[in-house]
Order: structure tokens, then sequence, then C-alpha cells
């Protein structure tokens, strides 16, 4: 969840090593224009190489269709968008799901915790940098 810049660069790494990956956005112009095209591309500065250019059907704005059978969720948003992220992840994940935050910072593990405890999601692990 979250496909700014970091959430990007890391599933396009995951999806080049033939993991499948979805990417989830929120509604914005420049996300609308990912999700119509339905590929991504990754550079790696001063590599020499072309970019990585992926195709795919799982870039979305919506939650639900993008979490649909996942067993490992990363999280690369805002922290500021901790509480609202974990609602919808307590919504839709699986049992059992594995989230893994990308987000620097102490104690972003408690603010995903405590709305997964309030959402009787105590299943889902959490695992922070």
């Amino acid at each position: 969840m979250g496909s700014g810049c970091i959430g990007c660069a890391v599933g396009i790494s995951l999806a080049l090593c033939k993991y499948d990956v979805s990417f989830i956005g929120r509604k914005s112009e420049r996300f609308d224009k990912i999700e119509t095209r339905k590929s991504l591309s990754l550079i790696f500065p001063d590599s020499g190489s072309e970019p990585h250019v992926i195709q795919t059907e799982n870039i979305t704005s919506d939650e639900q269709k993008g979490l649909m059978g996942r067993n490992v969720i990363l999280i690369a948003t805002k922290r500021t968008a901790n509480k609202n992220i974990a609602t919808i992840i307590a919504r839709y994940a699986i049992d059992g799901a594995l989230v893994i935050m990308l987000q620097n910072g102490l104690n972003a593990s408690k603010e995903l915790l405590d709305v997964f405890k309030q959402e009787n999601r105590e299943d889902l692990i959490v695992l922070d940098s």
C-alpha cells in the first residue's frame, strides 16, 4: 500500500524477481494515469541501463481488490495515514497476513496494532523497521 517512490521501487523490484505484486495507491491524477496505463517503470540511477518496465493488471486505488488474497502487505505510505491504512487492512486482509512497514520512526507499528485490536484482527502480524 502506497505507490509513491518507495512503494513503486520496492514493488517493481519484487515483481522483477517474479513475485506477484499488487500496487495500491490513493486516487490522484498521477495515480489514475498509472492505473489506466497498467505499467510502471523503474530506472536505476547511473546504471547505464534501460528502465525496467513491468506490465500488470494489479494497479488499483480499490483497496479491497488490491488486498484480496494477499498474505504479505507492504506499507509505504506517510505515517500520518497509519490509522486509516490500518482500518482498511483490518477490513480486507486475509487471516494471518503479514504487514511489513517501510516507514521510519519509533512505534509506528503500535498505531496499526491498536486499530487491529479494536477491529478484532489480532491475527495480523506486523513488522516494522
